[in-house]
């Protein structure tokens, strides 16, 4: 059973290896970097952001981590990792749904991203829920009112 949490210091190994592992895994980023302690600690006490996990097995299998900006009201998406096992089973539309449910619960007018990944899927998935691609190369999703 797959369980959806806020990620905590404990998680710092398992999102490590997410991370680390460029090759198996699925990101946003094509170049995306290693995580490192120091921004994973600087990134749990930041009021600013938000991290999410999905869990199987005491082993986190994704996560997403976005950024909340209150005098814009935008969301900004940093990182979105899927264990590349996980692929099609539906994380993604786990971590995606907790973004969107809080960007509606907070009032929030657009949900962006920048996406730099050979993994067409990734593409696909943001477009099928709307997402739009910025003449700067972003993806941004307009909230509806």
């Amino acid at each position: 059973m797959y369980k959806l949490r806020e990620v905590k210091y404990e998680d710092y190994e398992s999102i490590k290896l997410l991370t680390y592992n460029k090759e198996e895994n699925i990101h946003l980023h094509e170049n995306i970097s290693y995580m490192d302690k120091v921004f994973f600690d600087r990134m749990l006490v930041d009021e600013t952001v938000r991290w999410y996990a999905v869990e199987k097995d005491a082993q986190i299998r994704a996560f997403v981590l976005f950024h909340l900006d209150v005098s814009t009201k935008e969301i900004h998406i940093d990182r979105f990792t899927i264990d590349g096992t996980y692929k099609n089973k539906g994380l993604d539309e786990h971590l995606y749904s907790k973004v969107e449910r809080l960007a509606e619960k907070k009032s929030f007018t657009k949900i962006k991203t920048e996406i730099s990944t050979t993994e067409l899927d990734v593409y696909d998935f943001f477009e099928s829920k709307g997402w739009i691609k910025a003449e700067n190369g972003s993806y941004v999703l307009t909230m509806k009112k």
